[in-house]
């Protein structure tokens, strides 16, 4: 009975050899500008939603650190991107959050006025 698997030979290496493959060692900064990049999505769908955008906030903080970094050490435009993403995340968080405080300004000042406007019922 014959089978279809050599058995290596003596002073026959199992990895790879010189012509073999190899795993490609991973870039350094890599995790952190997916982090980033991923971290900047997230706030930036979080940054138009008026009380939520608190958290968008600190998301955006926390990508825009690892994205800096993701550039220092690696220089990739992936970390680029991410800390784009969350530079506008912050930005659109701060928009969202004064026109929000704005409008709710402008209604309670509506209130008021309304309720000045009302003759009492006797």
């Amino acid at each position: 009975m014959s089978s279809n698997y050599s058995q290596p030979q003596a002073g026959q290496a199992y990895g790879p050899g010189p012509g073999g493959y190899q795993q490609p060692a991973p870039e350094k900064g890599s995790g952190l500008a997916i982090t980033s990049l991923v971290l900047g999505l997230i706030g930036l769908m979080l940054s138009w939603i008026p009380i939520i955008n608190y958290l968008a906030v600190i998301l955006g903080l926390v990508g825009l650190v690892l994205g800096v970094i993701g550039i220092w050490k690696s220089k990739r435009v992936m970390s680029i991107i991410g800390s784009i993403l969350c530079a506008l995340t912050i930005i659109i968080s701060f928009v969202a959050f004064a026109s929000f405080a704005d409008s709710v300004d402008k209604s309670i000042s509506e209130l008021e006025q309304d309720l000045e406007n009302v003759e009492p019922v006797d």
